[in-house]
């Protein structure tokens, strides 16, 4: 068929209405094509399991961070060397599970 009413279709009361072009819009596949551009995949943040452990030790570290502040405000002003490793355990324990899971996040 060919002429003015080759790409034509009826509407729902007969009449031959034209089809629109579909219309190009370069903003409807930037994420996929940004993807692509720095290689990244789909991937999940992390498993369930592994935040929360991650999340646990988040908050034993602060446990211990506050425990080792009132063993160093609330006993005598000498003893200064047992609270501070026990604040900078207490940070350890906050900030190494968190670091190790991106690592293992990231090489995987």
């Amino acid at each position: 068929m060919s002429g003015p009413t080759a790409g034509a279709s009826p509407d729902r009361h007969g009449r031959l209405a034209l089809e629109r072009p579909q219309q190009f819009c370069p903003w409807d596949d930037i994420s996929s094509g940004m993807d692509e551009v720095f290689g990244r995949r789909d991937t999940n943040t992390g498993s369930g399991v592994g935040r929360t452990v991650v999340w646990g030790l988040r908050l034993l570290g602060l446990v211990i961070v506050v425990l080792g502040l009132a063993l160093w405000l609330l006993t005598s002003a000498g003893l200064v060397l047992l609270p501070g490793v026990v604040v900078v355990a207490g940070l350890a324990v906050m900030v190494i599970p968190g670091l190790l899971a991106g690592l293992v996040e990231l090489l995987s």
